[in-house]
């Protein structure tokens, strides 16, 4: 296990950025300079004295809560998917919550009603700038509820990236979503959580008034695995992992995964997010094998430090992958762009 040094939540705070030179100044200051701790603010949360871990259980709350939302409009809804997702607003304070909803008679098997409760009871132990924020979760008879926090921009690198096939040109723009994402991920890996799903669909934007650019934020724990540090802190592979494209090559062979197939994904993300486009689009290259292709031509404006950084999170070999902390150390963050 990775040591962890002393940090107060307060140093871990949101803020508000009121330009990129802001943000990574804060970035700099107070995070590159430290590893996070375990930090939650759920009450029932409890942490191993071994291993530094949140323990997880399932501690719903009385479903009567969902009374306090208020429904403004459907946002993602399929005939046969068990998930809606949902805009309300929360009559209390009148702010925008999105509330997930995973209808029991679509869990057709006991593994996929215990995945929700998993799903529930993971995302409520994260407490996270980088992550987004589930207010609470409750079931009855009909389903599970989860509200969580608005993301206003979520489909931003979605739109730019899948949809107008669009890199995000601007270096220092790039260098402050990678942080945003690995900062985002090693509060997720220090609760001794493997997400299992990282990809651009999973990663939301939100952007304040006096934001420069918006801040990404990992979402959805469907896929999770928690750590079990009597398996050399592995997990055991369920049937369900990740999505094709973004699993590591270690997931094809193996009955245990490890934080290691999340470092996988992120580098494809971040991949993805200086050219557009994934490794495996470009002619020769097979997934997860041989060396990586830079075009000149697509690459010619990107930093080696980058292309540094993707090349250890892409390591074959899980053994030799760099770490999430290591990431934040990464030259390509202390570099000025």
């Amino acid at each position: 296990m990775e040591d962890k040094k002393e940090v107060s939540f307060d140093d871990l705070t949101p803020l508000k950025y009121a330009n990129v030179g802001d943000r990574r100044e804060y970035y700099h200051r107070e995070v590159l300079k430290q590893s996070c701790e375990n930090i939650t603010d759920d009450p029932n949360a409890k942490v191993s004295p071994e291993t530094g871990f949140i323990t997880v259980s399932y501690h719903p709350r009385d479903h009567d809560i969902c009374s306090q939302y208020e429904k403004q409009s459907t946002i993602y809804e399929l005939p046969l998917s068990p998930s809606i997702i949902t805009l309300t607003k929360c009559q209390e304070t009148g702010r925008d919550i999105v509330k997930k909803s995973m209808l029991k008679d679509k869990l057709m098997s006991d593994d996929m009603v215990k995945a929700a409760e998993n799903e529930c009871c993971v995302h409520s132990y994260m407490s996270h700038e980088n992550v987004i924020k589930l207010h609470n979760y409750s079931e009855d008879e009909t389903e599970f509820a989860l509200h969580m926090e608005y993301a206003n921009k979520s489909r931003y690198l979605q739109e730019l990236i899948y949809d107008h096939h669009t890199p995000i040109e601007e270096e220092q723009e790039l260098q402050i979503y990678a942080l945003d994402l690995i900062q985002g991920l090693n509060h997720i890996h220090n609760q001794g959580i493997i997400h299992c799903d990282l990809k651009l669909d999973n990663m939301l934007a939100h952007q304040e008034e006096d934001d420069e650019i918006p801040i990404i934020k990992i979402c959805d724990f469907g896929l999770s695995h928690v750590i079990d540090p009597q398996l050399g802190n592995k997990a055991i592979k369920k049937n369900t992992i990740g999505t094709w494209g973004y699993i590591a090559p270690e997931c094809a062979n193996n009955t245990h995964i490890g934080r290691e197939i999340d470092i996988w994904s992120l580098g494809l993300t971040l991949y993805e997010m200086a050219v557009a486009y994934k490794p495996t689009q470009v002619k020769g290259y097979e997934y997860g094998q041989g060396e990586l292709p830079f075009r000149k031509r697509d690459w010619r404006n990107r930093s080696t430090e980058l292309q540094d950084l993707i090349k250890a999170c892409l390591e074959v070999d899980p053994e030799k992958r760099i770490t999430v902390t290591d990431a934040l150390q990464h030259p390509y963050f202390t570099t000025e762009v």
